[in-house]
């Protein structure tokens, strides 16, 4: 089976924009011992300008008829139908990390799927039948096992580790402490009005060390993301929390490199310039806040500029496989 029960959902989790529980990050369903997490809110981002610009894009690409066939196989469209995604772990193993996804979807349709998959079993844990399959591209690789559970009427859990979904179910049911009860995610206060995008980080220095890329984020404690739509603006606002004053200063060097580097790539896209020019760069002791805002009918014209842009790359591409090739002398 191509499309299992994993496609069928996490899908939801890697449309271009998403949400939880209409309103915000709810805490409450989310584990105390995690140290990041991230919200996609699908119901407000419909809501939005952008969200709706996006969406006549999709239609006029035949996206939209896509996800409505994808509907009528699976019970639910990832667009219409998922309410919100909340995604969260501890550390960068994806054994730790599970996705909450609350949607509208006939439950026996997807048990009936997941059931042609040839590696599909059940696990019981207390009142729950936890499912558990692998994907036909992973080809039966164990190390690829997915595990997922029904949790009411419009709930989803899903996770590539049996215990972590468990620990999952336990924080829903108030069995285990939640990310509330603990105060994690200091940084991450009550989301501004629109707020469709949500996540926040809680020790990333130290998950940092691992990555020898991540540079920005070994001097940093905690870090909360918000990005929305608020009164015809469209906002990205980024706080830092450094290790000390002084690496918040050398966070607050590296990132006005950043904006100088799209200010010099402004020269061949001054859109970019544009934008660069947009981004609000402060520092107070060990915060560093970067807060980018921007009318959302100039965002939806460099959308459609790269969409465009993109087109004609695609057009090109066609035109060139059509041409005959040469043979080899």
């Amino acid at each position: 089976m191509r499309k299992s029960f994993i496609i069928l959902l996490v899908v939801c989790a890697l449309l271009p924009t998403s949400a939880v529980i209409a309103g915000g990050l709810n805490k409450n369903i989310v584990s105390g011992d995690a140290n990041w997490v991230a919200h996609v809110d699908v119901e407000r981002f419909n809501n939005t300008e952008i969200g709706r610009i996006i969406r006549r894009h999709l239609d006029k690409a035949g996206e939209l008829q896509k996800l409505e066939a994808f509907k009528a196989v699976s019970s639910f469209n990832p667009l219409d139908d998922v309410r919100n995604v909340t995604i969260y772990g501890t550390g960068k193993e994806k054994e730790n990390a599970v996705a909450v996804i609350h949607a509208k979807f006939d439950k026996e349709t997807l048990l009936n799927l997941l059931g042609q998959n040839a590696t599909h079993k059940e696990v019981k844990y207390g009142k729950y039948q936890i499912q558990s399959w692998i994907d036909d591209k992973h080809k039966g690789n164990e190390a690829e096992r997915q595990y997922g559970s029904f949790h009411g009427k419009d709930t989803v859990v899903i996770g590539s580790g049996l215990d972590a979904v468990k620990k999952s179910l336990d924080v829903l049911d108030g069995e285990a402490k939640n990310a509330r009860q603990k105060k994690v995610f200091r940084l991450l206060k009550k989301a501004p009005e629109g707020a469709v995008v949500v996540a926040a980080a809680n020790g990333l220095g130290k998950m940092a060390e691992q990555w020898d890329q991540a540079v920005m984020l070994k001097n940093t404690n905690q870090s909360c993301l918000l990005i929305g739509e608020n009164e015809g603006a469209f906002y990205i606002d980024l706080k830092l929390d450094a290790t000390s004053p002084k690496t918040a200063t050398e966070l607050t060097q590296m990132i006005q490199g950043l904006i100088a580097l799209l200010n010099l790539a402004g020269n061949d896209q001054p859109e970019v310039a544009k934008l660069a020019a947009a981004i609000k760069l402060t520092t107070k002791k060990k915060l560093v806040h970067v807060h980018f805002e921007k009318d959302v009918e100039e965002i939806a014209a460099v959308l459609r500029a790269e969409w465009k842009k993109q087109q004609a790359q695609k057009s090109e591409k066609t035109k060139d496989d059509a041409k005959p090739q040469k043979k080899d002398k």
